[in-house]
């Protein structure tokens, strides 16, 4: 009874070793697409996506996009290469970016060790721009600064004009007050020189007899 179990023991042991190898063998020879995450491209944009095996040799690689083979393709190519006694191969597909390039695009790699291809998928999206309302509350606020610095400056111009238009009427009617003032003036010294003369005229009347009688 002791050796039955003994021996069932070895069995199991031995049946769960296999599993995990093959499990770490199909890991080692699933297929990888890079980039792993999902894709942001824009419009008109290079994209190379890559899938990638390794052990077995590649011989084949087909590409696909929701389902469908795709249509917009610049350059596809496979490569087998051995890096550090490892092998490895790999699928490179380019393409320019267009609307019906947006979708599910899944590799599909076909090796020499078995005839059923294995595949990996990727999402690629399109990039697209969204405001946010902070950004919308920022235009906003410097489209009000502009505006209310435009209104301001009108109204400082405005008040520059009115103030230059009034101190030339000021001026304006300053001009004939000296002018008459000045007049004035000269008519006052001219009177006082009148006044003047005649004063001295009196003088030499008044003292001309007094003259002739002491002769």
């Amino acid at each position: 009874m002791a050796k039955a179990c003994l021996y069932l023991f070895v069995l199991i042991s031995i049946a769960s070793i296999a599993q995990c190898q093959q499990v770490d063998d199909e890991e080692e020879q699933a297929v990888t697409m890079l980039p792993t995450d999902e894709i942001v491209v824009r419009l008109d944009q290079h994209l190379m996506l890559t899938c990638r095996i390794n052990g077995p040799r590649v011989t084949r690689c087909l590409w696909e996009i929701d389902g469908a083979a795709p249509s917009n393709v610049l350059d596809m190519a496979i490569e087998n290469r051995m890096h550090q006694s490892q092998r490895y191969g790999r699928c490179h597909i380019v393409m320019k970016v267009t609307q019906r390039d947006v979708g599910l695009w899944t590799c599909y790699m076909f090796t020499d060790d078995s005839p059923i291809p294995r595949n990996a998928s990727t999402q690629v999206s399109l990039f697209h721009r969204t405001s946010s309302p902070s950004g919308l509350v920022t235009i906003i606020i410097v489209g009000l600064i502009i505006l209310f610095s435009y209104v301001g400056g009108l109204a400082l111009q405005k008040s520059c004009q009115f103030n230059n238009q009034k101190w030339k009427g000021v001026s304006k009617r300053a001009t004939p007050t000296a002018s008459t003032t000045l007049r004035s003036m000269q008519s006052q010294e001219s009177s006082q020189c009148e006044n003047s003369a005649y004063y001295d005229g009196d003088i030499e009347m008044s003292t001309s007899p007094n003259a002739a009688k002491h002769h």
